[in-house]
């Protein structure tokens, strides 16, 4: 799946993105409001993550903080093929 191709499915379908979040943190309004801003990261106890990068919302989940914290600093933009 391309970055463009997930930016589509996010648009189309929102409310869906917002369940996971409220199902991620166990709280609906903190949920909606789970992503924090560009260029931070919110991490949880449950090994799961959430942050905002270039306007994409991501998760990403792993055994330790510290290879959340690796996996999100290593993320790159996919150049258009």
């Amino acid at each position: 799946m391309t970055l463009e191709e997930l930016e589509g499915a996010y648009r189309r379908d929102r409310a869906a993105f917002e369940r996971i979040a409220v199902a991620i943190v166990g709280d609906k309004q903190f949920g909606y409001d789970a992503v924090p801003p560009e260029g931070s990261i919110l991490v949880f106890d449950s090994g799961i993550a959430v942050m905002r990068k270039d306007g994409l919302y991501l998760a990403l989940e792993a055994s330790s903080e510290g290879l959340l914290l690796a996996a999100a600093r290593g993320l790159e933009r996919v150049p258009p093929s």
